[in-house]
């Protein structure tokens, strides 16, 4: 990890997802076959997009995978089941803002996976990162800990924070020149065994 703020926003998340009771566990994503999400029943990403608009070192085949499952007529349209939200760290002073994040979100989208929460793009250039992250965290742990409970979750209440904007969800293949630290996924947030991954590049719970 470069700066290690999405580490923070990670282990930040999966600790209080464990004070809500949610089974959940803090996965590196290197080495975390991207097939084995559409396995899973909810999955949050927290990841940068590093220079020249790639993934971070490692966190490659897990991107790629899932763009590649994206574009396979077999995956279909069956993961209904599957929740999901991303929240991109990145700074808008770079001609191509938080490309990897959009590409992850969008990949989920296509294979039928369940958006809970809108897309996140967060802006260093605007301030704190960890800040912006806030409101997106409270609002996926609210709906899944009602889904745990198996309570209507409910549309999502509007959240908002300066420097942070929300997409539903778009297909850009456009980069970020501007390094940041490896991406880190949180996934499988009821049924996965707990564990904590060694490297920076992931966080599942």
């Amino acid at each position: 990890s470069v700066k290690g703020t999405c580490r923070r926003i990670a282990m930040r998340t999966h600790a209080k997802a464990v004070a809500l009771g949610l089974d959940a566990e803090l996965t590196d994503v290197c080495g975390y076959d991207a097939e084995q999400v559409l396995h899973e029943k909810a999955v949050l990403v927290i990841l940068p997009t590093y220079q020249d608009g790639r993934p971070p070192e490692g966190a490659s085949p897990f991107v790629d995978g899932l763009v590649d499952a994206s574009r396979d007529f077999r995956v279909g349209q069956a993961n209904g089941n599957i929740a999901f939200a991303v929240f991109g760290a990145g700074s808008s002073v770079y001609q191509h803002f938080n490309s990897v994040a959009r590409r992850v979100d969008a990949a989920l989208g296509t294979v039928g996976a369940r958006r809970i929460v809108p897309r996140v793009d967060a802006d260093e250039a605007a301030g704190d990162v960890l800040a912006q992250a806030d409101a997106w965290l409270a609002a996926c742990l609210d709906l899944l800990a009602k889904e745990a409970k198996g309570q209507p979750p409910g549309p999502s209440a509007p959240f908002k924070h300066a420097g942070a904007a929300m997409e539903a969800g778009d297909s850009d293949s456009d980069s970020e020149a501007g390094g940041d630290q490896p991406l880190m996924d949180l996934e499988d947030l009821a049924g996965a065994p707990q564990g904590q991954g060694g490297k920076d590049a992931g966080a599942a719970i």
